[in-house]
């Protein structure tokens, strides 16, 4: 019995060994550099600054959304058109890239997407923390 529970261990470590040998599909969506900064915008108010970024979808796919998430918590959620979402790359306008701040709190901003040709959303990028400045000077 004791060789047999042996035999079933190889068997099992081999087979987990072997998945990290699987090649999965690529991601059909990725972004370019996701940069933020925090800065005082009045006296007791900060900013997240994102600065601008480009999503790249593959060639025939379209994007079905993304989000800015700050700490894990959304800041900024996006969804297409549903009869004429964004075909091949999108670049979000300025109008959406200053989010209201804590100020003196530690912020990591994620920039998260999917498009038509991923199954889930993923990770696109991802800040270094940004300390948030503690007051005006």
């Amino acid at each position: 019995m004791l060789k047999n529970l042996r035999s079933v261990r190889l068997l099992v470590g081999w087979f987990l060994f072997a998945q990290g040998f699987i090649c999965h599909e690529a991601l059909a969506v990725y972004a370019s550099p996701i940069n933020a900064g925090c800065y005082v915008a009045a006296a007791g108010q900060c900013k997240i600054h994102v600065d601008p970024f480009t999503i790249f979808v593959a060639t025939g796919k379209r994007l079905v959304f993304y989000q800015l998430q700050a700490n894990g918590h959304v800041i900024y959620s996006f969804k297409t058109d549903v009869s004429n979402p964004p075909l091949n790359n999108y670049s979000p306008s300025v109008v959406m890239q200053d989010f209201a701040a804590t100020c003196g709190t530690i912020y990591t901003v994620n920039l998260a997407g999917q498009d038509s040709g991923d199954p889930v959303a993923y990770n696109l990028g991802q800040t270094t923390p940004i300390t948030c400045p503690a007051s005006a000077p």
